[in-house]
Parts: C-alpha cells; structure tokens; sequence
C-alpha cells in the first residue's frame, strides 16, 4: 500500500532537484497541453492542477487560455513553493492559487472547474476509483478530466533484471496500475470516458545507475521500487553490479553507446462529467 507520509517525504526531498532531471515529465506535459487544447475552447476557464508539482503543466494550461485562472495543488510543501517562483517568471505564467492537497481530499468547493488536469501524478494514488471520484466532485457538469499516469509496462526493464538477481526471482514490487484499471476507475467516478490510450515512452541513460539517480531526483524512486525486497545488506552492493551489468547486457541503447533504455508507459486519459 502506497504511504502518503512517505511520498510527501520524497518528493519534499526532490524539490531542489526536480525541474533539472524531469524531461520526461515535461515531455508528457506538453503532449498533455496538445490534447486539452484539442478538447477544451477557449476562453475564461478555471483550471486545476493536481499533483502540480513544480507548476509545468499549470503553466502550459495558463498559455493555452491567458484569460483563465489556474490554481495548483501539491502534497509536498517545498514543491508548492518552487511552482510559486517559477509562475513568476519572465514568462508570466501566473498562477492564482496554490493549495496543499492530496488526491483524496482537494480542498476546494464542489462543481468549481471547467477543467480539472494531472500529469504524471495518479500512479501516486493509492485508491484511483476514490482520487476520480474526488476529482470529478471538483469538476462542473460538463467539465474536462485530462491527466496522464505512469502505466503498468513503466520500467519494466529495470524490474526484470532486478527480480532475476534478487530473492532468486522473488522479489516483488508495487503494481502499476494499467490502462484498464484507469478506464474502471473513471466509470466508478461516474465520469465518461472521452479517450484512454497508452504511449511506451522510451529514454536514454548512460547506465542503470543515472537511471535511479533521475528517479530519485524527481521524487519517483520510492515508487519504482515499493516493498522490493532488497535481500541482507552484505550481499546487496554484489547484487546491484549484477543488476546493473544484467541490464546493459539485455537493455543498451541504440542511440547512447554504452547506454540503456529504459521504458515508461504512458497512459493518457480524458473524461467529461455528466
């Protein structure tokens, strides 16, 4: 079971260090922004960002629809307070407001967007149905949900190689969850699915060992690796060079020489509120 506590740790932790290493969460909210701008008019519309981390997709919301407000939520304070200084950059991405929230329990009035929007933030959630369900308490009749979460192919390189070395093969790990549990969770919400698609997104490191130092940079370490059973401490620096050297062996890179691959499932997902 996913611990809140330990997640507003982590990502507390990464705030410093996020908007330097999160290209693929940049990517994907861009890609996110193209979608909402194909579904949504223009116009004066609320916005809200859950899970905005340090303000990417807010601010691309704010560029879609100058005239709008966009407000921002986060359950990790210093990420709250890095979002806050980059809307008041050169670029004027304001946003109106930032709000300490979890998925659970959003701290604004009922039926108060137009558009509700999440980027890489709900494979965080540890009960989707209840998280959709808040959300589309928060949504206007008629609003747009458009998020994106990490599906349940999303490193599994790394997880194959790890379970082969360790626990001969026992080792488990906290699911993903995949597009078919997004899609069950939305009707459980009550909301109507407009499109759900998943996307391999796939990177280049220069080794397995850049890899978890991105993941724990972006706050996501402790998500990849979720009650994994690491084995006796003597034996775990030995199993890691196995882990590692498994992976280059089985996984190199075909644009980085000497590199991995390492693939994120992308689920993208719109839905309407009746």
């Amino acid at each position: 079971m996913l611990n809140k506590a330990r997640i507003r740790k982590s990502f507390s932790r990464a705030a410093s260090t996020y908007d330097a290493s999160a290209l693929l969460q940049r990517y994907v909210a861009v890609e996110l922004s193209g979608l909402i701008k194909t579904s949504m008019d223009g116009g004066s519309v609320t916005a809200l960002d859950i899970g905005c981390g340090t303000g990417s997709l807010a601010g691309h919301i704010k560029d879609l629809y100058p005239g709008g407000r966009v407000y921002g939520c986060d359950i990790a304070l210093p990420m709250l307070l890095r979002a806050r200084e980059n809307s008041c950059d050169d670029n004027g991405r304001g946003i109106k407001g930032l709000v300490g929230a979890d998925f659970e329990g959003l701290s604004f009035v009922s039926s108060a967007f137009d558009l509700v929007a999440s980027n890489l933030a709900y494979q965080w959630a540890p009960d989707l149905s209840r998280a959709f369900t808040e959300a589309a308490r928060v949504l206007k009749p008629g609003g747009l949900f458009a998020f994106t979460t990490l599906g349940a192919g999303t490193l599994r390189e790394l997880r194959e190689c790890y379970t082969e070395v360790f626990n001969g093969g026992r080792a488990r790990f906290e699911p993903f969850k995949g597009a078919e549990d997004v899609a069950s969770a939305l009707d459980a919400a009550g909301l109507e699915r407009v499109e759900t698609k998943s996307t391999e997104v796939k990177r280049a490191y220069k080794d397995p060992l850049e890899l978890l130092r991105t993941l724990k940079k972006v706050g996501a370490f402790s998500r990849a690796f979720d009650n994994a059973k690491w084995g006796p401490s003597a034996g775990r620096v030995r199993s890691l060079k196995e882990v590692f050297a498994l992976y280059r062996e089985r996984f190199p890179s075909p644009h980085l020489p000497e590199g991995i691959t390492a693939t994120y499932d992308v689920i993208f997902a719109l839905a309407r509120k009746p």
